[in-house]
């Protein structure tokens, strides 16, 4: 038997000759190819870039190094203990969000209502955020905007009522000014979804406007900002062993981050799994 050997202009040449007849087949085989390829490489590119991205961010996607979240207050008790055992340079911010309805005149006089999401933010320093920035129009300091009873709102908050920066609104039993509209917020990630636009207040406007009764479903978050002369592991251990009420949650900026690197994996495994499906199709195209 004798063994003949093709140069690669003539291989070239041979399959050339064979895709003639079946050319759409052979055009359709290089696409899937073509995508099932630049599918799996985008996605691995991708992932790494996100990734490097929020190694830089996971701080202020937390606003925080540790997060204490509950459905109601801490204790006393509890309070005390994590300002003594943590270093005195430790900052603590005691936020509250919950939903209340908002009160407003329509163009034609006549009264409205509109579901929010207030969240309430201190009106003395350390000041909101510890971690990331706020973006806001105009762009003041968020506890100029806050002070003597004012709101800085989501700008779907003005589409929905018709309200300009400048009007007022109805939060509980005082009238609230819009000094201004937020679009960027340093913890929003942390939310899941939304069911109404945020409005930001500090926490005299909130006792003023008396919503927070017995029954109100308001979720409390603590912000701790830790000195470097801790390790964040440390803290943890601290709060973890010293804290009395168990049922409040405790998480960490790497937490967070840990979360998010968690959710991009999956859907770069479902962005895979499609570049994999495509070079299937090329297969049995061929």
């Amino acid at each position: 038997m004798i063994k003949k050997k093709f140069s690669l202009l003539q291989l070239f040449s041979l399959a050339l000759a064979e895709s003639r007849g079946a050319w759409r087949r052979f055009v359709f085989f290089v696409v899937c190819i073509a995508i099932g390829v630049g599918a799996m490489m985008t996605v691995k590119s991708f992932s790494s870039l996100i990734g490097t991205a929020i190694q830089g961010e996971s701080k202020g996607l937390l606003a925080a190094d540790l997060e204490i979240k509950s459905r109601w207050e801490q204790n006393l008790n509890d309070i005390k203990f994590q300002k003594a055992a943590l270093p005195p340079e430790t900052q603590f911010q005691f936020i509250k969000e919950l939903h209340a309805m908002a009160l407003y005149s329509e163009t034609n006089g006549g009264k409205a209502s509109l579901l929010v999401e207030l969240k309430s933010v201190p009106a003395q320093a350390p000041f909101y955020p510890m971690y990331g920035s706020i973006e806001s129009t105009p762009p003041h300091p968020l506890e100029n905007m806050l002070a003597n009873y004012g709101a800085v709102v989501d700008p779907a908050f003005l589409l929905r009522t018709n309200l300009k920066i400048g009007n007022f609104f109805q939060l509980g039993k005082i009238r609230v000014r819009i000094n201004g509209t937020i679009t960027k917020e340093p913890d929003r990630i942390t939310r899941a979804f939304s069911i109404g636009p945020r409005v930001f207040i500090s926490h005299p406007t909130l006792k003023k406007a008396d919503l927070v009764q017995v029954g109100s479903r308001v979720k409390h978050r603590t912000l701790i900002r830790l000195p470097k002369t801790i390790p964040l592991e440390n803290a943890l251990i601290i709060l973890e062993k010293g804290l009395t009420d168990k049922s409040l949650s405790l998480r960490s900026y790497k937490n967070m981050e840990s979360s998010i690197n968690d959710s991009i994996e999956r859907m770069g495994q479902y962005l895979k799994a499609l570049g994999i499906i495509a070079l299937l199709m090329g297969g049995i195209g061929v």
